[in-house]
């Protein structure tokens, strides 16, 4: 028979072409009905991106960086470290996401809730509690399968030895504590 290519949209600039019979057997052997709950919800299956960004962001300490200014992507780049390649596509991401603004002349600030959450100058201050997941509790979630199938811990001595191995650690110890204290100004 006849081979028809169809697009199925999965993401920012991206798509999967699947090639069948027909289009209504692509439809009853690759979609079936149970896809429209996914391309209803693209949240459900790229939350991870505007979460990492975002979690890089914090790690970066890009926010503290940028604090009240209006800088430029080489100002920016430079103080927190940002390779040439990805700095301009990093920072229109967080624009994108609504994390930073960008005037016509290229000028990157903060949004309001940028500077009133993650501006350590601020009395509202939550970033601790982001900056421990981006680099104690994400990868965490990268194992999830993994723990699925094993059932081992995947949070290091914590997993294994519960508070007491938290506690044996200074250093792992006061992060955990500050980030406790930006999450509860989260509920807050």
């Amino acid at each position: 028979g006849r081979r028809h290519h169809h697009e199925i949209g999965i993401g920012f600039h991206q798509c999967v072409v699947v090639e069948t019979e027909t289009l209504h057997h692509a439809r009853r052997e690759i979609l079936d009905d149970d896809i429209g709950v996914l391309s209803e919800r693209p949240e459900n299956r790229f939350a991870f991106r505007r979460s990492r960004i975002l979690l890089a962001a914090v790690e970066l300490g890009l926010f503290e960086t940028v604090g009240n200014d209006r800088c430029d992507v080489e100002s920016i780049s430079l103080r927190v470290g940002l390779h040439d390649r990805s700095a301009r596509h990093f920072l229109d991401a967080l624009v994108e996401a609504n994390f930073l603004n960008c005037d016509g002349d290229g000028f990157y600030s903060n949004t309001a809730e940028t500077k009133r959450f993650l501006d350590p100058g601020n009395g509202e201050y939550v970033g601790d509690a982001l900056y421990r997941l981006s680099i104690r509790v994400y990868g965490n979630w990268n194992g999830l399968t993994s723990a699925l199938r094993t059932g081992q811990p995947q949070s290091g001595a914590f997993g294994k030895g519960g508070y007491g191995a938290l506690y044996s650690d200074p250093r792992e110890l006061d992060s955990f504590l500050r980030a406790m204290t930006g999450s509860s100004l989260l509920l807050a």
